[in-house]
């Protein structure tokens, strides 16, 4: 997922991470899910990632990934 850089802080990235994570939810109810995984471009989106809660793997700090139990307390489910 990435944002063109003119919407870049319009709330545009945040939106999709949300209904990704809230579709990935969803999906968790048909198939067994542990997390959602994502492969950021560069250190900037890494870091956009990780304020929303996602753990970076400690071989490789541009791959990280969320919980589906975090998922799911971040819902309310």
């Amino acid at each position: 997922m990435a944002v063109a850089e003119k919407y870049k802080g319009t709330g545009l990235g945040v939106l999709t991470l949300m209904h990704a994570l809230h579709k990935s939810l969803l999906a968790a109810t048909e198939v067994a899910l542990l997390a959602v995984f994502v492969e950021a471009i560069a250190s900037d989106a890494a870091t956009f990632y990780r304020k929303y809660g996602f753990i970076e793997l400690p071989e490789h700090k541009l791959k990280l990934l969320l919980p589906m139990k975090t998922i799911a307390k971040s819902f309310s489910v």
